[in-house]
């Protein structure tokens, strides 16, 4: 067993064949005792693509609060058609597995014309303008803020391929969309090799998070709170912050992680949010 405080490279290694993880969401809202709660699972296949370190994906299985198609409440149906534009995906990244990039663009955008076509026969105009807007200029002229950034993707592909030195953490700078309404949360995640052991050859990191210096939206974010709680706009919150998760990974001539979780979570007065991911490889 090897323990953290010892140095240790981590490179990326050609994907020599498929894998398919179970993908578990799980998201909590609480506002004033009001609970909302979702459960999102579906399969994710990742297979090499022909160019180096470039990866395909292949989303499926969705369930929705146990819902699959077909059984989907309305706003069921709503996510999962927005889902399904990013059902196939082409994954570009860096040497430390880190997303570099998005390909096929015009084919999201195709898929997210279509998917207009269907909401529109579904929703009246004044529900789903806002959305249309929003997503029609997020994909048009932010696209890479909106992937890579997704917290999936980052789960995924998460800067874990590196060399890790004594007990020196690595720092990631990310954002967390929409964390607050319409406003994300700059954060940075740092990844610390705690425990290799040769005799399964499974590496643990464990990942830790706080909020960026970089993050000076304080009015967003109390305007955004005040509004859902129903207190004074101009009143400052004290948001308490909570990141932490876990790779399990196997290593050999293929690295590939085996399980990944990550937990985040907030709460001020009023106020509660709790999400959960879970990653875990398929037999």
């Amino acid at each position: 067993m090897i323990y953290k405080g010892m140095e240790y490279a981590m490179p990326v290694t050609p994907l020599l064949k498929e894998l398919t993880y179970t993908v578990r969401l799980t998201d909590q809202l609480i506002i004033n005792d009001k609970e909302d709660k979702t459960l999102i699972e579906f399969t994710c296949r990742i297979k090499a693509d022909d160019e180096p370190q470039q990866y395909l994906l292949f989303l499926d299985n969705l369930k929705i609060n146990g819902n699959a198609e077909g059984d989907y409440e309305k706003h069921e149906w709503l996510f999962a058609r927005l889902f399904s534009i990013n059902s196939n995906l082409i994954i570009k990244t860096d040497q430390y597995g880190s997303i570099t990039g998005i390909g096929d663009k015009k084919r999201i955008l195709s898929e997210w014309e279509l998917a207009k076509e269907d909401i529109s026969a579904v929703y009246e105009k004044n529900e789903i303008t806002g959305l249309f807007d929003s997503m029609d200029y997020t994909l048009k002229n932010d696209m890479k803020l909106l992937y890579h950034n997704d917290p999936l993707l980052n789960l995924l592909f998460n800067n874990i391929y590196q060399t890790y030195t004594g007990e020196e953490s690595i720092g990631t700078e990310k954002i967390i969309l929409k964390h607050f309404g319409a406003t994300g949360l700059p954060v940075i995640e740092y990844k610390e090799l705690v425990a290799i052991d040769e005799n399964s050859n499974i590496a643990t990191i464990d990942v830790t998070g706080q909020i960026s210096e970089s993050f000076t939206d304080m009015e967003g974010m109390n305007n955004y709170l005040a509004e859902v709680t129903g207190q004074e706009s101009d009143e400052e919150m004290d948001y308490y912050f909570d990141y932490q998760g876990r790779y399990e990974l196997s290593l050999g001539v293929q690295h590939h992680i085996d399980k990944a979780e990550l937990t985040i979570s907030g709460y001020c007065p009023g106020y509660k949010k709790l999400t959960v991911y879970h990653l875990k490889l398929q037999p």
